[in-house]
């Protein structure tokens, strides 16, 4: 995660505006190229093909038209016979920063810069550019620049502001810039909005709302303004302010559904809880109409933005308060450092010990430690302090689904759907309860009322195929796959997902067609780079299966080619190809690249611990399982399956003891393993090692009770 959240998130919209910017400010035609359509510009083009200017701009028209690969042809066409003239950089440069191409743009835009030095509208590109890349101090110094030469531009002023808001931790000179900036363009409502968000993390309340109040004035049709004087008096709980400004940000824009999320918490904190659950009632409607709802959580209380540096530099600039470290959590919790989150959670609620959210996020994390008591727990508590708002209700229910209860988890599934309306997700989060109860009349019922709730969304359209393909009509399934590829002939998606069923149920020849005609499409048609590798990755599965490990390696490096290089999941997936052609140091070579690109891929990991293992190359294969040990994430299959490995090599160096205590851990975990119970004793015996092989006392208490299947050790693709 950029250090530079806040300014990453605007700074699209900021640039927007000087993107198309030309430096032949002298050429005698310049005001008839910038008006021309791209017709015309072609027709000149033919005409007399003298000007760089005109490739400049119609390679603009064809970017504005997503044609991209003829406007970059326009760019090039453009260096290769002015090469001397910065249209053609600057052209190609932006085309490549709008492709996320960050360091080979950067290479144009220094180009442009070399050709025409006292062109500040290039430094503020570049800076954007440095910005993209954590160049921190070198998009400083083109800010600096572009102020050089011309001091009556607002614009590099906010945009250094941000800077030392964000990223150097200098609120001095942040709050200099914006008043500067301010000065120069009173108008823009904007930098308001950014003081006024400095001073909010400053708890410098009054001037905060005076700068809010100032944004508003001036833009009183955007919701921005309402949005950050909201979240301000929410803080001073000043819930009747508060309201009617969340009430104003989804009147001017109801996709920030969000919001809603805080006007029922403000009608909970007034007693108003009839009017509370309809505030949730219609935030979850609008959650459950998204496309994808399953893609990103958009539930979180909206906040203003917040600086995202090094958390001990953020403490001795700003205040602290509870807002910081859920921010800060997120960022754990999204990179899977779960016991790093927890930490922050729980300073978060000493600071603010009615922070509902807080709480309720403290029990999903629990729940992922598999802390199933912690996890109930604080859940209880959030839903003691807000007993109408539904997500308590489903966070609970996936708790109890998760340690296999899924009869308490239906009866939340139900209560959240009381709560809430009829919201499709909900009850298709039911059903997968009913599913594993057995219930499946119930099931498919919901499964129905999911689709049709959703006016047949394909999320829940498919998961309902899955149902009947796990429940032994695969016909039904297959039913589906057929009517979307009637629907939708053009699309790479239904011919993969059908490919995708194919090879489930170990169809691979007509899978292996499937993929072939996705891939055929993909490529006609233009698809997003993951989305292609995917289908090179799925195929190349077919092709192990089918033993063609040839055109299996194929399509693995085709995967990794597609994506530049930069994609881990490529990697690990022919690290498991070349393993599968007995190729282990090109495997090795895949893992290693998958673990740079990925530090927490803990899967390519354990498949190269593993892998190192049966190459007798004994003391890196230990290195691996203890990183996997030693990683702060819950006790899940590769933590256990990790410690077997561990054992082993401890048993092959002599290590007696240590091997007896890793295995002790396993099977106080799960003492029915018979098979790592006998190991221990031969090895305990040999040794010369006293005990059971894990304490007596506790192996009954084990025994005597049923064993969860949540947390045991799963089969992996590789291993030992």
């Amino acid at each position: 995660m950029s250090k530079l959240l806040p300014f990453l998130l605007v700074l699209g919209a900021l640039l927007a505006g000087c993107k198309h910017i030309a430096i032949d400010h002298d050429h005698p035609d310049r005001e008839w190229f910038e008006a021309a359509s791209h017709d015309e510009l072609s027709g000149y083009i033919e005409a007399s093909t003298n000007s760089p200017l005109a490739y400049y701009e119609r390679g603009k028209r064809y970017a504005e038209l997503g044609r991209y690969p003829e406007a970059l042809l326009d760019g090039e066409t453009c260096i290769e016979r002015w090469p001397r003239h910065v249209n053609g950089y600057w052209l190609r440069g932006w085309l490549l920063s709008e492709q996320q191409a960050y360091e080979n743009a950067l290479l144009d835009y220094n180009k442009a810069v070399e050709l025409a030095p006292d062109e500040r509208r290039l430094y503020i590109q570049r800076g954007g550019i440095h910005i993209k890349l954590d160049e921190v101090h070198l998009a400083l110094s083109d800010f600096n620049r572009a102020i050089e030469l011309d001091q009556t531009d607002y614009f590099p002023y906010l945009m250094r502001g941000i800077i030392y808001f964000g990223a150097i931790l200098n609120p001095e000179r942040a709050e200099a810039d914006f008043s500067k900036s301010i000065e120069l363009w009173p108008e823009s409502s904007f930098t308001f909005l950014m003081r006024g968000g400095l001073y909010y993390w400053l708890q410098k309340d009054d001037l905060a709302l005076a700068d809010f109040n100032s944004a508003i004035e001036l833009e009183p049709d955007r919701a921005d303004g309402y949005l950050s004087r909201a979240t301000l008096y929410y803080r001073q709980k000043d819930a009747e302010n508060a309201l009617a400004d969340y009430q104003k940000v989804y009147e001017l824009e109801p996709s920030m559904y969000g919001v809603l999320k805080r006007v029922g918490d403000l009608f909970v904190m007034t007693g108003e809880l009839d009017a509370a659950t309809d505030a949730y009632r219609g935030m979850l409607y609008w959650y459950g109409r998204q496309d994808d709802p399953f893609s990103s959580v958009k539930l979180a209380a909206p906040s203003i933005e917040m600086p995202q540096a090094n958390r001990a530099e953020v403490l001795k600039v700003y205040p602290e308060s509870d807002e910081l470290y859920v921010a800060w959590a997120k960022l754990s919790y999204d990179n899977q450092n779960y016991k790093d989150a927890l930490a922050l959670v729980d300073r978060g609620i000493e600071l603010n010990p009615e922070n509902m959210d807080l709480i309720l996020f403290r029990g999903a994390i629990r729940g992922v430690l598999e802390d199933q008591g912690g996890a109930l727990r604080n859940i209880n508590r959030a839903i003691e302090m807000n007993p109408v708002y539904a997500m308590s209700y489903i966070s609970r229910a996936a708790v109890q689904h998760q340690y296999g209860q899924p009869r308490l988890a239906i009866e939340d599934y139900t209560k959240a759907i009381e709560l809430s309306g009829e919201v499709a997700f909900i009850y298709y989060l039911r059903a997968g309860a009913y599913s594993d109860f057995r219930l499946y009349d119930f099931a498919k019922a919901d499964h129905d009322k999911s689709v049709e709730l959703s006016n047949g969304n394909i999320v829940y359209r498919r998961a309902r195929s899955f149902f009947y393909e796990k429940n032994g009509r695969p016909d039904r399934a297959l039913d589906y796959y057929n009517s979307e590829i009637e629907a939708c002939s053009d699309s790479y998606l239904p011919y993969a997902e059908r490919g995708a069923f194919f090879k489930r149920t170990k169809r691979y020849d007509e899978a292996l067609a499937d993929y072939t005609i996705a891939i055929e499409k993909a490529l006609e048609f233009g698809v997003s780079a993951k989305k292609l590798r995917s289908c090179y990755l799925d195929r190349s599965g077919i092709f192990l299966a089918l033993e063609k490990n040839e055109s299996a390696l194929k399509d693995a490096t085709a995967a990794v080619e597609c994506t530049a290089g930069e994609d881990y999941f490529a990697y690990s997936k022919r690290a498991i190809v070349n393993d599968n052609l007995n190729q282990s140091r090109m495997a090795l070579a895949d893992y290693k690249k998958a673990i740079e690109l990925n530090p927490n891929d803990e899967k390519s990991r354990y498949y190269r611990a593993g892998l190192l293992y049966r190459m007798k190359r004994y003391d890196e294969a230990l290195e691996e399982y203890s990183v996997l040990i030693s990683r702060e994430l819950g006790k899940d299959a590769i933590y256990w399956q990790a410690l077997r490995g561990r054992a082993e090599i401890f048993v092959l160096r002599g290590e007696f003891e240590k091997a007896i205590q890793d295995m002790d851990e396993i099977l106080i975990h799960d003492p029915t393993k018979q098979d790592l119970i006998e190991r221990r004793r031969v090895i305990a015996e040999y040794a010369g090692i006293a005990g059971s092989p894990i304490p007596g006392m506790l192996l009954l208490e084990k025994i005597g009770r049923t064993i969860p299947t949540s947390g045991s050790v799963c089969s992996m693709e590789r291993g030992l």
